[in-house]
C-alpha cells in the first residue's frame, strides 16, 4: 500500500496487536546493479549501507480481529523488509 501495510493472521491475535509499539520494521536493499553471491545491505538512502528503521504511525486491529493495518511514515520502493511483532494469540499462546 502507498502509506502502510496489512498483516493477516489465520487465528485472531490478542488486542495488543492494535498497538503500534508492538511492531518494529526495518527496510533495506541488497546487492547492486548485478546480482552476485556477495550481498551487501544498503540503506534506502542512496550510497549508504545498513538498515533503515521505519516509523509506524498507527496499528489498527480490524473488526474481524484477524487483520492489522499498520500506517507507516515513509513508504519507499524497497527490496527487503523485516517486520517484528511482539504479540500473542487471542488465547494467550505465543
Amino acid at each position: 500500500m502507498k502509506d502502510g501495510l496489512t498483516i493477516s493472521f489465520t487465528d485472531p491475535p490478542d488486542k495488543s496487536a492494535g498497538r503500534d509499539q508492538n511492531y518494529g520494521i526495518e527496510q533495506w536493499n541488497t546487492g547492486g546493479p548485478k546480482c552476485t553471491a556477495r550481498r551487501i545491505s544498503k540503506s534506502a538512502t542512496p550510497r549508504e549501507q545498513g538498515h533503515d528503521e521505519v516509523e509506524i504511525t498507527s496499528a489498527k486491529l480490524s473488526s474481524d480481529a484477524k487483520t492489522v493495518r499498520c500506517s507507516l511514515k515513509d513508504v519507499k520502493p524497497i527490496m527487503q523488509m523485516m517486520i517484528q511483532m511482539h504479540i500473542k494469540a487471542a488465547d494467550g499462546t505465543p
